[in-house]
């Protein structure tokens, strides 16, 4: 934890580190604004089945057909962000730590960031007896407003997660911000298509239009935007 701390913009007078991660959040919860999908992300039961049974059976589903697999989708990720055994990276909006798990065999160092303490309770949990355990770390934070100095991370992912945030494009500014210059950025999130799209926004998902997450990448300086969509999802991997 102390590579962690040596990250933060300030640093906490006593880090509370009790139950495994960094929590720099405390006992914020949700307010009553948030969206079903919010909640649910903040509930007890969802981390339990998360990885396993409602990120395959969701995203699986929004890829569509012709998307690609878990596996393809991680070897995809990976290679947006060119990794390099040294490097730090961070991984936004984590979850259970399944994509923080899949990045830490190929850097230094991944710290899984996250504003739910049951998701962190279960990725400290399915990470205890991970083989590259020494790599990873996990910090109850903002997406927002990310905790950590400027130009701190070599690589930035968010998998699966931007179309929850109240305020995504400042986010992306935030991660923009925490990049080293030169550093790679890999997202994957949605994409709006005909009236299914309308739907799911009823449930708190925001549906992006084809354009609009490489527009804003480019706006933030961001180059060599590359795209590709499949079904109600696109990923997206950029320079900073």
């Amino acid at each position: 934890m102390e590579r962690v701390l040596k990250l933060l913009r300030r640093e906490p007078s006593s880090p509370d580190t009790s139950r495994g991660y960094l929590d720099l959040i405390g006992g914020r919860s949700p307010t009553a604004k948030a969206s079903l999908a919010q909640r649910l992300m903040n509930s007890t039961a969802l981390p339990l089945v998360y990885e396993n049974v409602w990120r395959p059976a969701l995203i699986g589903l929004a890829k569509g057909p012709f998307g690609p697999s878990a596996d393809e989708e991680m070897a995809l990720l990976r290679e947006l962000l060119d990794l390099s055994e040294g490097d730090v990276v961070l991984d936004v909006a984590c979850g259970p730590g399944n994509v923080a798990r899949a990045l830490a065999p190929h850097a230094g160092l991944v710290i899984g960031l996250d504003a739910s303490a049951t998701m962190l309770d279960r990725a400290v949990g399915e990470s205890a007896r991970f083989l590259y355990r020494d790599r990873l770390e996990f910090v109850r934070a903002d997406a927002v407003d990310l905790p950590f100095e400027t130009g701190s991370f070599d690589a930035v992912s968010c998998v699966a997660a931007l179309h929850l945030f109240d305020r995504p494009f400042d986010a992306l500014a935030s991660m923009a911000r925490v990049l080293k210059p030169g550093g790679r950025l890999a997202i994957l999130t949605t994409r709006r298509v005909t009236v299914v799209s309308e739907l799911v926004r009823l449930g708190g998902v925001r549906m992006f239009g084809g354009g609009e997450i490489a527009g804003a990448l480019a706006e933030l300086g961001f180059h060599d935007v590359r795209r590709r969509a499949f079904g109600l999802m696109q990923l997206l991997g950029a320079r900073a």
